[in-house]
Order: structure tokens, then C-alpha cells, then sequence
């Protein structure tokens, strides 16, 4: 029987084969079970709080804003990087700016890298000029370039 509805679905392309006809636009149908009516239920296909089609939280899929450091270290994130990218590509990018150190990161089992680095800038000027580069295109990819997340890797 759930192969017949799977493929009524499939072949109807409507998730609504319980109704008549197609609901009113924005009814979801019936909730799931232990739905309390709160304010934050996105459809059955948002995968749960904070994925699918619903809203992701305050700050659209990025970290909280935190303080600017005023002491070393001047470290940011870089991430959605190419896969092929290597140190001197940082390099150029970030040429203007006095960059320290660069830690492209990598897998531990394929040594690949990741897509994402850290870079540690020599002073506190070069690390908010380099916060101007979020959202600029590097080849076919939008850079992300945040405050790297203070801690380390304990």
C-alpha cells in the first residue's frame, strides 16, 4: 500500500494526496504528532527546526556577531573555498593586507582540504580589512570571511 501512495505522489507531483483537492496555500496538512501549535512550525519538509525551506534563525545561516579583538591573535575564517586552492592563492587574495600565517585545513584520514582555512593577520587594521572581502567572488565561489571563533581546539 505506501508503494501505491509513493507513486500516486510521484505521479501527481502533489503531497497532498489525503484531500480532495489541493489545500489553501500555506496549509501544510495534518501536524505531526506532538505538535504543540508553536509559532515556529515550518511544514513537514523543512527536516525539522533550522533546515529545508523555514527560517534558519536570526542571523541567516551565519554566526552571531562578536566582538572585534583588540589583541593578537588577528585571526579570520575563510571558507567556501575551492577545493584545488593552495597557500598562494590566499596570498594574492589577501596581498594588500599583512597576513602572518595561513592554516589551510584538511582532512585527517585524506590529507584533502576542506574548502576552508584560518588567517592570521599581523595586526587589527588588516583583519577588518580583510571582513570586506565576505561576499566577493573568488573564481565561481562567494568567499565567506568571518571572525574566526576564539577557543582553539582545546
Amino acid at each position: 500500500m505506501a508503494d501505491d501512495i509513493f507513486d500516486d505522489r510521484r505521479r501527481s507531483g502533489s503531497p497532498y494526496q489525503s484531500y480532495s483537492e489541493n489545500p489553501p496555500a500555506g496549509d501544510y496538512g495534518p501536524p505531526p504528532p506532538g505538535y504543540s501549535g508553536q509559532r515556529d512550525y515550518y511544514g513537514p519538509y523543512t527536516g525539522g527546526r533550522g533546515g529545508g525551506y523555514g527560517r534558519r534563525g536570526d542571523y541567516r545561516g551565519q554566526s552571531p556577531p562578536q566582538e572585534f579583538p583588540t589583541q593578537p591573535p588577528f585571526t579570520a575564517f575563510v571558507g567556501n573555498l575551492p577545493l584545488n586552492c593552495v597557500q598562494g592563492d590566499l596570498d594574492a587574495i589577501f596581498k594588500d593586507l599583512k597576513v602572518k600565517s595561513v592554516r589551510l585545513v584538511r582532512d585527517k584520514e585524506s590529507d584533502r582540504f576542506k574548502g576552508y582555512c584560518y588567517v592570521e593577520f599581523d595586526d587589527g587594521d588588516s583583519l577588518r580589512e580583510a571582513m570586506d572581502f565576505n561576499g566577493a567572488m573568488y573564481g565561481e565561489r562567494q568567499l565567506r570571511v568571518n571572525l574566526a571563533q576564539r577557543g582553539g581546539r582545546g
